[in-house]
């Protein structure tokens, strides 16, 4: 295990708490990071791409950009990513009343074209 250390202004305003689960696999240049107690759910990219076998090991995580969840009714349980999704993810949300998937490469390649995050609704969710 080793640590990695997140850039950009998340290190000094995002403040994550003891109930944080990290998701990330090897076919994906994205790391998440779904913190239960905040309801919070934040996207970082590698830099260098750590799928790439000279960095897989070498790389620093860059703040893309974060959903808080603000559900009147539920919580969110928990959030999945699978592997399979690699660098096109999509991701499924679980609360106490449904689940949901989202494609989730529409808000990366939103921020990574326009930098701008494409808005959403509750119908999306």
């Amino acid at each position: 295990m080793r640590e990695v250390k997140l850039l950009w202004w998340d290190t000094i305003n995002n403040k994550y708490s003891n109930n944080v689960k990290v998701i990330a696999s090897l076919n994906s240049r994205y790391v998440y990071l779904f913190d239960r107690d905040n309801q919070t759910f934040t996207v970082y990219t590698s830099n260098p791409v750590k799928t790439n076998s000279d960095f897989s090991s070498s790389y620093s995580l860059y703040y893309l950009f974060s959903f808080k969840f603000d559900l009147k009714s539920e919580d969110v349980i928990d959030i999945t990513v699978p592997d399979a999704g690699g660098n096109k993810p999509d991701m499924y949300v679980l609360t106490t009343v449904w689940i949901n998937k989202v494609s989730l490469y529409d808000y990366i390649s939103s921020v990574e074209k326009d930098d701008v995050l494409k808005t959403t609704t509750t119908n999306e969710l």
